[in-house]
């Protein structure tokens, strides 16, 4: 029989994958074998947190309401010890639920400029991640790196986008007959520039840091030892790195794990290439000269290198030893040595090994520098606090530069969504919030990004996601995407007073607004189109609530531009336009019947339309009140049917778990519509997100936790969609602050709880004004820092318009009424 070239690619494909899984699981199955975890006995760490409070389960109760909360919310945690222990390093397949893995018991804490804080009894079995602006890494809080998330795991390890660079590193010390693998840690701590981990047996104290530096393709792992015993300790540390260039989404059709070939330089350094990416490459080794230096020939992969160090410690003394990883592409490169077109993988290891304490100074400082000049929120409620700290942090840390796949410097992202659809729509859900908080460069660039692949499609469309090749991705409706990108460029050009991107973008924004019409096939201005099943169980309408909402939202922002722009004709046309449609929506979607709006419409043969109404499924109908296109009236009706019927009863708005974008969306929705009862008990709870047990601590997830459940992990380590809302409630919503820098206005309508006797923002930077906002119970001060312009103050207890003029302070009594 004589085959085709397609029936032999499909033949060789499915021989690759079936050899592939054999080989896999007999170097899971080895690798487990030889190891088993520590061979002397379990430790208890008896050092306290590094300063700062350690936070008890009932502490945590406590900042929740009772009806926000139950008690037995962590009681599965306490009730059981270490039963089990820990499995190897690389190798165990993690559940997308860890808290079903065995319990590996410790306590984590996370280190602020000004503040830390910490916690005890949690499952080390968790996730982190550390990031720097071009490489991050995945692992586990103990000091492994279990395998998890989608495609065989591969979303742990050492990563520059789109390759990887290790699946993890191992860490053993040898003492005569005794090995200890230090997967085994009960100690760990997030100190934003990186993350640390204690480990300590029979008097020897291990302390590993990780980080990235700023501004390279590298990667450091250090590693510190001591000997708290009187006697001298002769051992042998062990250091293995692991490396995968090229992860199971890169072609897993042609994915040979022996494809890789590893190659050692010298005794400091191996080098790595995968013969199937030209022109990358990955060295990694060791600053100090190895004793011994190995590839595993035990390993079928032979993708570990293996450095060897005899080590001898007198009573009390320490030794370091610092561990080095690098990735040269040439592209990337190109932006880390302008002009020099030589520099390969062991050029760039060389280059950066004498300079590893200065790049992690520098990393540090960086991270200082950053939270000493960003907004500052402070109130009497202690959890409001760290969420704040937390979500800022989140932003920083999921910024990434990811040239030169992409034609600008930094997008927001999230390490596991990045995994295969590097860049997506999720960022927008973010970019108001982390305007406000600090991080507008962030923001732009991520709009300019959006603003190149719509570009791609003729400005046809802003796509849903784009994957590592340029692709679009076709998921998703792109009416309803398109017009949030419209809309949120608006509201980052207000904050910032960036009149150059609106100059540049106004007329493809345009362009982009006209070809939503295409999707509205009846002239109603609703557009029709696909839309994703969990926005509305109206799964037979053909126009959706939240793509309506935005059609009035990037209507009116479209109207905005061209009024800044001076284009009187375009401005007139759609700021009208846009309250017509405002008008109709308050009619058309609303739902006397169940004091709601509907979230779903769908065209009749005769020309009339069917109303899907809501049946539990409060997300989107969150959003006529979230982007205040509701009245006053339907907003508040609304949002009264919503918290009865779904926040009360089922604690969330479409599952069992509370995703945390969408509860910053009713959040920021009830404090416009003078609801700040419930948007403070949303506030606070998803400002337990990153303090959970169930997360690091400063990890915003996309799931919030949720009463008399194990906490669902949902595979999201860290998930700006959930810090940016958040951030965005705190200062639109609690402290009410709407600014338009083009006419130097803020609208300050504060609705702070009435317990509360100081709040306060400082440094909020709107255009060139920077202003604090501090409120002592019962006035209000506003101080304008800097700023040639005098600001314009509209507060509602003061029937007239306040003028601040630069450098000056004005105080406001809540007390008083027009």
């Amino acid at each position: 029989m004589i085959l085709s070239d397609q029936h032999i690619v499909r033949s060789s494909r499915n021989v690759c994958l079936l050899v592939g899984t054999v080989l896999a699981l007999a170097f899971l199955l080895s690798s487990c074998a030889r190891h088993g975890g520590p061979t002397t006995a379990e430790f208890a760490l008896e050092q306290a947190a590094p300063t700062g409070d350690v936070m008890e389960h009932d502490m945590i109760r406590q900042w929740l309401s009772a009806d926000l909360l139950d008690p037995q919310r962590n009681s599965y945690r306490v009730s059981s010890g270490q039963t089990k222990k820990p499995k190897e390093i690389i190798g165990a397949k993690e559940n997308h639920y860890p808290s079903i893995l065995p319990l590996w018991k410790g306590q984590q804490f996370i280190v602020f400029p000004t503040t830390q804080w910490g916690l005890k009894d949690c499952n080390m079995n968790y996730s982190f991640f550390t990031s720097g602006d071009k490489c991050y890494e995945i692992g586990t809080m103990r000091g492994g790196f279990l395998k998890r998330g989608i495609l065989w795991g591969d979303e742990s390890g050492v990563w520059s986008q789109p390759y990887k660079m290790l699946d993890g590193v191992l860490v053993e010390i040898e003492e005569g007959d005794r090995v200890w693998t230090l997967n085994d840690g009960r100690h760990f701590t997030n100190h934003l520039y990186g993350v640390s981990f204690r480990f300590e047996n029979d008097g020897l104290q291990v302390k590993r840091t990780d980080f990235s530096p700023e501004g390279h393709y590298a990667f450091v792992h250090q590693l510190q030892l001591r000997n708290t015993t009187p006697t001298a300790r002769n051992i042998v540390l062990r250091f293995t790195f692991q490396e995968n260039i090229r992860p199971m989404w890169h072609k897993p059709w042609v994915r040979s794990y022996g494809a890789d070939s590893v190659l050692w330089e010298s005794n400091t350094c191996f080098v790595a290439r995968d013969p199937l990416i030209e022109n990358v490459a990955v060295a990694f080794g060791g600053v100090k000269h190895a004793d011994r230096y190995r590839i595993d020939r035990r390993n079928p992969f032979r993708n570990r290198g293996i450095l060897e160090y005899d080590v001898t410690l007198l009573a009390g003394e320490e030794e370091n030893f610092d561990f080095l990883t690098v990735m040269a592409d040439r592209k990337k490169l190109a932006t880390v040595f302008p002009g020099e077109q030589d520099v390969d993988a062991v050029g760039y290891f060389k280059r950066l090994k004498p300079k590893i304490s200065g790049l992690r100074t520098g990393k540090e400082t960086f991270y200082q520098r950053i939270f000493a000049e960003g907004p500052h929120f402070s109130s009497p409620d202690t959890l409001l606090n760290r969420a704040w700290l937390s979500a800022r942090y989140n932003i920083q840390a999921l910024h990434t530069d990811v040239r030169p796949y992409f034609p600008f410097t930094y997008i927001m992202t999230c390490p596991e969504r990045a995994y295969q659809l590097l860049f997506g729509i999720d960022p927008l859900y973010t970019s108001i919030g982390a305007t406000t908080a600090g991080f507008p460069g962030i923001v732009r660039e991520t709009l300019l990004n959006h603003h190149h692949f719509a570009a791609d499609l003729d400005y046809t469309a802003i796509q849903y996601v784009v994957n590592h090749w340029g692709e679009h991705d076709g998921k998703g409706s792109r009416a309803q995407e398109t017009t949030q990108y419209i809309a949120t460029v608006w509201e980052y050009a207000k904050l910032t007073g960036d009149l150059a991107l609106c100059r540049r973008l106004y007329p493809d924004l345009k362009r982009l607004w006209e070809a939503v019409l295409h999707y509205d096939k009846d002239g109603d201005y609703w557009p029709e189109g696909m839309t994703f099943p969990h926005i509305s169980q109206a799964s037979g309408a053909d126009e959706m609530i939240s793509a309506a909402v935005r059609m009035v939202w990037a209507t009116r922002a479209i109207g905005g531009m061209a009024s800044v722009l001076r284009n009187g004709t375009d401005a007139k046309r759609f700021q009208h336009l846009a309250d017509t449609l405002q008008a109709r929506f308050n009619t058309e979607w609303w739902s006397e019947e169940r004091s709601c709006w509907a979230v779903g419409m769908k065209n009749q043969p005769s020309g009339d339309k069917q109303v899907f109404l809501p049946n539990f499924h409060y997300g989107s109908v969150n959003y006529p009140a979230r982007y205040q296109v509701a009245n006053q009236n339907n907003g508040a009706q609304a949002l009264t049917t919503v918290w009865e019927d779904a926040v009360d009863s089922l604690n969330g708005f479409h599952s069992p778990a509370v995703t945390a974008w969408q509860s910053g969306n009713m959040a920021i929705a009830c404090y416009h519509y003078q609801r700040p009862d419930l948007g403070i008990k949303l506030l606070r709870r998803i400002a337990m997100n990153p303090v959970r047990l169930e997360k690091m601590l400063g990890a915003f997830s996309t799931v919030n936790p949720y009463p008399s459940q194990p906490a669902r992990n949902d595979n999201k380590l860290m998930y700006n969609w959930g810090a940016g809302p958040f951030l965005e409630a705190i200062v639109v919503g609690l402290l009410g602050i709407e600014a338009n820098a083009f006419d130097n206005t803020v609208h300050f309508n504060p609705q702070i709880p009435g317990e509360w006797e100081q709040a306060s923002l400082y440094s909020f930077r709107m255009g060139d004004h920077l202003m604090d906002f501090v409120y002592q119970e019962p006035d209000w001060k506003i101080s304008l820092r800097a700023g040639e312009e005098p600001l314009t103050i509209i507060y509602p207890h003061k029937a007239d318009a306040i003028t601040l003029m630069p450098f000056s302070s004005v105080n406001l009594k809540t007390v008083d009424t027009p």
